[in-house]
Parts: C-alpha cells; sequence; structure tokens
C-alpha cells in the first residue's frame, strides 16, 4: 500500500491537495474524462503519468470535494493467480482509505469551522473572546486569522467607545457643578446690583428730589413772609430745576439699566442707540462699528449688558472726550472692544469703588457666554475693556446655563 496515491479534487474539478507531486498538480483543472471517473466510486484508469491505477472516491461531507485513493494496477495483481479475489480485496481496501480520507479531511475543515461558529455566537453574547487556533486548511487559517484581528479591532473601538463616555460623562457632571456655581455667583451679583440700584436712587435721586422739596417749601415760605425778593426767587427756582434733571437723569439711567434691549435692529444699533442715550447732554463722541453677531437673544442681551455697563462705567467716570466700541469676529471667536480717552483705571487694573462692582457684573457675565472681560489701562490715555468669546459656545454654556434645568 505504500504506492497508493491520494488526490482531493473539487466540484468544479481543482486538484486541492495530492499525496505526491503536489507543486506539480496542485491547481490543475481536471479534464472531462477525469472528472467523469470522479462521479463512479471505484474503478480503474490510466493517469496523465501513463499508470494504470485501480482507484476509489469518496465526498467529504459538508464540502464540495471529492477524495480519491488509487494504487498500481501492478501493485495489486501481482503474480497472484487469484487475480478476482484480489481485486476485490484490493477495491475494499482502495475504498476504506478514500472514506477515511474523506472523514479525516471533514473533520480537518468543520472543526475550525464549528470553532469559528462558537467564536462569533459568544462575541455576540458579550462572553470574554480568546483567538482562534489558526488550523485546518489555508482559506479557513486565514479566515480565523481575520475573525481574531477583526474582534480585536472591535475589542479596543469599544473600549475607545466606553472611555469617551465615561470622558463626556465626567465633562457633564464638571459642567453641571460648574453651572451651578456661575448661576450661584449670577444671583449673587443681581442681588448685588438691585442694592447698587437701591443706593443710587436713594444716595442721589432721593436726596436729589428731598433737597429740591424742602428748597419750595423754604421758597414758598420766604416768599409768603415777603422775606425773599424776585431776584432770589428766580435763582432758587434755577437751582431747584438743575437739581430736578439731575434726579430725572438718574431715574432714566436706573429705567435703562433695568429694562431689557430692543435688539430689532441688531447688536450693533442696540448699543449705537445706547450710547446715544449715554451721552446725549455731553460733548463725548461715541463711535460703534464692526460686524453684526449672529447670537441667540439671550446671549446678545448678555454681550449688550457688558458693553452697556463699560459705556455707563465711561460716563460716571472717565471724563472721556471720545469713546469707540468695535464688534470683531474672527471665524468662530469674538471680540467686543469698548475704549475710551478719559482718565484711565488705576495701573493695578482695578478701579475705583463705584466701578468696581459693574467690573465684576461685566466678568460674571462674560463666563456664562463661555469667554473673558478684562479691563486695562491704555498705553496712550483711557480704558480698554475687552470681552472676548466664541460664537459657537459649548453646551454648557449655551444649552446648560442659559436654560432652567431640568428635573
Amino acid at each position: 500500500m505504500s504506492e497508493a496515491l491520494v488526490t482531493v479534487v473539487t466540484d468544479s474539478g481543482q486538484i486541492v491537495a495530492r499525496s505526491s507531486e503536489s507543486e506539480r498538480y496542485v491547481g490543475r483543472i481536471l479534464d472531462d474524462r477525469e472528472r467523469a471517473q470522479l462521479n463512479r466510486p471505484s474503478g480503474v484508469a490510466v493517469g496523465d503519468d501513463g499508470v494504470e491505477r485501480i482507484y476509489a472516491t469518496s465526498r467529504v461531507e459538508q464540502t464540495n470535494w471529492v477524495v480519491s485513493a488509487a494504487i498500481p494496477v501492478s501493485v495489486a495483481y501481482g503474480s497472484s493467480d487469484r487475480l478476482g479475489t484480489r481485486l476485490v480485496v484490493i477495491s475494499i481496501a482502495l475504498l476504506i482509505i478514500a472514506v477515511l480520507a474523506a472523514i479525516t479531511l471533514g473533520r480537518r475543515i468543520t472543526r475550525p469551522v464549528r470553532a469559528l461558529a462558537g467564536r462569533a455566537e459568544g462575541v455576540a453574547s458579550g462572553e470574554p473572546y480568546v483567538d482562534l487556533p489558526l488550523e485546518g486548511p489555508r482559506e479557513l487559517a486565514v479566515a480565523a486569522d481575520w475573525f481574531n484581528e477583526m474582534v480585536a479591532a472591535q475589542t479596543a473601538a469599544s473600549e475607545k467607545h466606553r472611555r469617551l463616555w465615561e470622558q463626556l460623562a465626567e465633562a457633564r457632571n464638571e459642567a453641571a457643578d460648574r453651572r451651578i456655581e456661575l448661576l450661584e455667583r449670577l444671583a449673587v451679583a443681581e442681588d448685588t446690583e438691585r442694592n447698587r440700584i437701591a443706593a443710587v436712587v436713594h444716595d442721589d435721586t432721593i436726596q436729589q428730589l428731598a433737597a429740591a422739596t424742602l428748597q419750595v417749601e423754604g421758597l414758598a415760605r420766604g416768599f409768603s413772609a415777603h422775606r425773599i425778593g424776585r431776584d432770589e426767587v428766580e435763582d432758587r427756582l434755577t437751582e431747584i430745576t438743575a437739581s430736578m434733571r439731575s434726579a430725572t437723569e438718574s431715574i432714566r439711567r436706573v429705567v435703562f439699566d433695568l429694562a431689557s434691549a430692543d435688539m430689532s435692529a441688531g447688536l450693533v444699533g442696540a448699543v449705537r442707540a445706547a450710547g446715544s442715550r449715554f451721552f446725549a447732554d455731553t460733548d463725548t463722541s461715541v463711535v460703534v462699528g464692526g460686524d453684526e453677531l449672529d447670537l441667540d437673544p439671550t446671549r446678545m442681551q448678555l454681550v449688550y449688558r457688558v458693553v452697556a455697563e463699560a459705556l455707563s462705567n465711561v460716563r460716571r467716570h472717565a471724563q472721556a472726550r471720545a469713546v469707540e466700541v468695535m464688534f470683531e469676529q474672527e471665524g468662530t471667536y469674538v471680540t467686543v472692544s469698548v475704549t475710551d480717552d478719559g482718565r484711565g483705571v488705576a495701573p493695578s487694573g482695578t478701579v475705583s469703588r463705584p466701578g468696581h462692582l459693574g467690573v465684576r457684573l461685566m466678568a460674571e457675565r462674560a463666563e456664562i457666554l463661555g469667554g473673558t472681560c478684562s479691563v486695562a489701562r491704555r498705553a496712550e490715555g483711557g480704558t480698554a475693556v475687552t470681552l472676548h468669546f466664541e460664537l459657537i459656545a459649548s453646551d454648557s454654556a449655551r444649552d446648560g446655563l442659559l436654560s432652567p434645568p431640568t428635573t
């Protein structure tokens, strides 16, 4: 049986394995005569090497492969006189060889296929993955290697996805904490602002009105008693009129601080109108220019309040001759600057007490916008207030800080 020859052929007639001279035969396509022989379970045939052989065939289950086992006729017959008996025995032996080869080859194929299917089911159910052994025919080994690489890549991607979700959750928690902190600070700042407005009304407007009331009462008593002449009455009425105008201006500023700005003409237009109102009765020139910004109404009001506070500080403290407000956008970043040629802030960057609260409010509003607000002395004299923020703000600034919390 050492002369036996085993060949594995596909249904299409291509040789995929051969027990001898495999380099020469593997990949070769059988001709029609040779294919016809594969359809018979046994027989005698002459190979392309001129050797006459007795062969038997068997199909490998779950594949398109056929195994053929053959031995030369000369070896099978030998010098025996009982040729018929020997032929039957050899045919049976060849058939057994073909069947055993088919079974062995089938197991060699089905084992890695079943292992691949089992690993796939395990991956689908979330079980820990163990690499497939790279065994079986070359095609199955390549498939197993590819499957191992695919699962490894999927595992790495899942781990990266998990880490990203953890980072996102952490960022959301930090944003929520930051939101609460900023809202608390804003609430404190608003309370302080209300106290400031109350102090302005009490110390400025109410005092002026009280003084004017006393002046009118004194003027009436003096005039009725003929202690005050006509000329003195006119002088005192002029003083009272000035006090009333000053009180009216104070009330106008308070109302302006409390009311929401009209944004129908855009942010630049609203600031231009505010500048005209702030400096209507002064010799200070106000120039407003730059790009109109595409912001949602809430963020637009925040920017407006920062600029309005800066203009108010200029009016009350700077004694400036000129003020310039510029809106500049570069990409998604926005810079709003308010500059004047007045006295300027102290070298340390702080401001006098009346303006200190206003600067803090500007910083709070800038932080809600997701940006910064700085106040600095200009080298050429005066003060520069600069608001810097991103046009497309983060979710924590846009969707979280500017919206009421949900429960």
